[in-house]
């Protein structure tokens, strides 16, 4: 799938995608989905479909914002490098997954998808999306405009 976004451990290593944009997450893990990237033909995203399987149980998947030049796609927020996009009253249209502010979770059981529509008023965002106690697959496609 050509919009699947690759998604990178919390320690730096890149997720082989299958034919159809999908990633294995494993259990217990932190993993991000960088949603912008600053290079010489700027990428400006306006939405991003995320998409889980059945098995899956997520503790939390929500995006995160930057305006510095080193922070790398799996930077903590404890560095403030990525700011945590929390937003009380967000409307994020989901299926079998629950809202917390701008926060999604899942019990696990069900497979089910969310839509997040962005500002990308800052430089770089990114998806953070923390694995609970049963991994499974994932996959983050975006709508992408390239502006020069």
């Amino acid at each position: 799938m050509s919009n699947a976004i690759v998604p990178v451990s919390a320690a730096g290593v890149p997720v082989t995608l299958d034919g159809y944009g999908w990633a294995t997450l494993v259990l217990g893990t932190t993993y991000y989905f960088e949603l912008r990237r600053e290079d010489s033909a700027s990428v400006f995203s306006q939405s991003f479909h995320a998409q889980w399987d059945a098995a899956i149980i997520l503790t939390g998947v929500v995006p995160h914002d930057t305006n510095q030049g080193d922070a790398t796609a799996f930077s903590p927020t404890t560095a403030g490098l990525w700011i945590p996009e929390n937003t009380a009253g967000a409307v994020v249209p989901t299926i079998n997954g629950t809202l917390a502010a701008s926060t999604i979770s899942t019990a696990g059981g069900t497979a089910g998808g969310a839509v997040w529509n962005l500002n990308l008023a800052s430089a770089r965002q990114r998806l953070a999306v923390v694995v609970g106690a049963t991994g499974g697959k994932f996959r983050v496609t975006g709508n992408v405009r390239l502006f020069r």
